[in-house]
């Protein structure tokens, strides 16, 4: 038995621009929370915990988002590894834009920490869509 590829339709336009437009907001979104001033919820070790870990689902939701953007194609479907590598370069290339960003906020600060934790959430999501694209078993 041989697994192969399933193909599935293109997406319309109506989807791509969905994505893409999810995506914007998406990113605007990640950047205005990050443009908010220490406001010293971090003294809580539970919340200043939260908080770093909130980056892995964050990163995670804009890979997913760009992914399906950039793949033109709708629901699970198996994806170029071109296509992988692209959406981790962009969103690894957005994490450090928005921890430089934070380097200019008062109170905040860009951490390697942080940055890794978005390449964590981004990587991991875009494992997960690579490992439940669909294959087919030929007779």
């Amino acid at each position: 038995m041989r697994r192969t590829n399933v193909p599935r339709p293109p997406m319309g336009i109506e989807s791509w621009l969905r994505y893409a437009l999810l995506f914007v907001v998406y990113l605007v979104g990640i950047y205005w929370l990050s443009s908010f001033p220490d406001l010293g919820f971090r003294r809580n070790p539970i919340i200043g915990l939260a908080s770093n870990l909130f980056h892995i689902p964050l990163f995670a939701g804009l890979a997913f988002c760009l992914l399906r953007a950039l793949s033109g194609t709708e629901g699970r479907q198996q994806v170029t590894w071109r296509l992988l590598v692209l959406t981790f370069v962009v969103t690894a290339v957005l994490a450090a834009l928005d921890e430089w960003h934070q380097s200019f906020v008062p109170g905040r600060q860009s951490t390697m920490k942080d940055f890794l934790l978005d390449l964590i959430g981004s990587g991991a999501m875009l494992l997960i869509v690579r490992l439940r694209a669909p294959t087919e078993i030929e007779p």
